[in-house]
Order: structure tokens, then C-alpha cells, then sequence
């Protein structure tokens, strides 16, 4: 498997496992937090679903089958919405990293490039976002 697969795939596994954390907090959130927080992580929640389907499809136009393995321990998630935002954070900030490592591995594909720099550039302004809610 190529560098350019490789990354794919770690984008890949990154978008499943944060599918099923942001759906967990969204249904773990409670107090006043919930009015707005739910709301946020299930649309997070989508997003990265979304973001999956994107490189997965990507994956395969490249000649690969999307491989993932959703690590979640759903019991060890933090207990509180100040955590979960900041779990949420560190998530979204190696989902960054992570995009920014695979764009300059396509090279010459210009519509991968351009996929990969669209979800960062969703992926940056999560963590913007993230970096608002946790501000004090």
C-alpha cells in the first residue's frame, strides 16, 4: 500500500471513530449544556460521516477498499460538557493533521486534492469553533 493509500485510510478510520464519539456525547450530554451541545455533536456527527463517505469513495477511485475499525470505548468517555469539548478538540485538531499530511500525497490528482482541501478546511473551522465554546 502507497503513502497516498495509507494516509486515505487513516482519514478514513479517523472520520468512523469520530462518527460514533460524537453521536455517543450527543446522547451522553445532559444539564443546560444539552439545549445546544446535543445539537452540535450530532451535527458533528454527520459531518464526519460525510467526510468518511468522501475519502471512502475516494479510496476506491483510486482502486482500494475502504478499511476502518472503530476503536471507541464508549465507556470511557469524559463526563462532562467542558471535556467532551475538549476531547472533541484534540479530535478534530489530529483530523487536521491528518488532511494536511494526505493533500500533498496526491500530487497531480487535482480532484483528490481538492476533496482533501475542502474537509480541511471543514475540519479547521471545527476546531475554531471548538476553540470558541471552550474560551473563558
Amino acid at each position: 500500500m502507497d503513502d497516498l493509500m495509507k494516509a486515505l485510510h487513516e482519514c478514513y478510520r479517523h472520520e468512523q471513530t469520530m462518527v460514533v464519539r460524537y453521536l455517543n456525547f450527543s446522547v451522553l450530554v445532559g444539564g443546560l449544556d444539552r439545549l445546544h451541545l446535543a445539537e452540535l455533536f450530532r451535527k458533528n456527527a454527520d459531518d464526519s460521516m460525510g467526510h468518511a463517505g468522501k475519502v471512502g469513495s475516494k479510496i476506491v477511485a483510486q482502486g482500494g477498499v475502504p478499511q476502518g475499525k472503530v476503536g471507541e470505548d464508549l465507556a470511557a468517555v469524559p463526563g462532562d460538557a467542558v471535556r467532551m469539548l475538549e476531547q472533541a478538540l484534540k479530535d478534530e485538531q489530529a483530523a487536521v493533521a491528518l488532511y494536511e499530511a494526505a493533500i500533498p500525497l496526491a500530487k497531480k490528482d487535482l480532484a483528490l486534492r481538492e476533496t482533501l482541501v475542502h474537509i480541511l478546511k471543514e475540519e479547521q473551522a471545527s476546531v475554531d469553533e471548538l476553540r470558541l465554546l471552550l474560551r473563558k
